[in-house]
């Protein structure tokens, strides 16, 4: 959760309007949404590995991608791909 546009920034070694121009030519998003879609994807490989999502709950899920709110992750990752992550774990068991 710590890493946000303004550390993005900082590590990239440009500065915050530079780096959204630039992202969002490539992506046509805003660094933050960026980031924030980077996050749902890496939850998604989470929770496709169902030897790595079995001993993790959607919680520990959430905060290991960098949210720090579980029900604000769980809508936006519903947003996202359309499917509740706990639908995911489920199907795989």
């Amino acid at each position: 959760p710590d890493f946000d546009v303004a550390k993005f920034c900082k590590e990239i070694g440009m500065s915050r309007t530079l780096l959204n121009r630039k992202i969002q030519e490539l992506s046509g998003l805003s660094t933050a949404k960026f980031i924030q879609n980077y996050r749902l994807k890496l939850s998604w490989e989470i929770l496709s590995k169902n030897r790595i999502a079995k001993n993790m709950n959607i919680t520990d899920i959430a905060y290991e991608v960098g949210f720090s709110d579980p029900k604000y992750f769980t809508r936006c990752f519903h947003k996202h791909f359309g499917i509740l992550p706990s639908a995911i774990i489920t199907k795989k068991e």
